[in-house]
């Protein structure tokens, strides 16, 4: 079993709703409906391979001119306590590196 990396909850609540969102688009098809009827099954299966994805999206948005500076200021958080997450690392350690 893989082993499941730290990931910032804002950022797999975003996977999740990109999932969802994908499933909703996929769901248009009656034959795909048909053979993916739960859209929380799929979500759970689908939303760990889109963390990355959303991370970038996140990041993409603090270069947004339509993007609030309040908005784009809590991504940053977001983004950089994931990153303290991913590498094991309190703020302080990066700090002095």
């Amino acid at each position: 079993m893989a082993r499941r990396r730290a990931v910032h909850p804002h950022i797999r609540t975003v996977a999740r709703e990109m999932a969802g969102a994908l499933y909703e688009e996929l769901a248009l098809n009656n034959l795909w409906f048909g053979l993916n009827p739960s859209q929380k099954a799929f979500i759970d299966r689908v939303a760990p391979s889109l963390i990355d994805q959303a991370r970038m999206t996140l990041g993409e948005a603090l270069g947004r001119p339509d993007v609030a500076e309040d908005v784009k200021a809590e991504i940053a958080e977001v983004l950089f306590a994931d990153a303290t997450l991913q590498f094991g690392r309190t703020t302080r350690t990066r700090a002095m590196m």
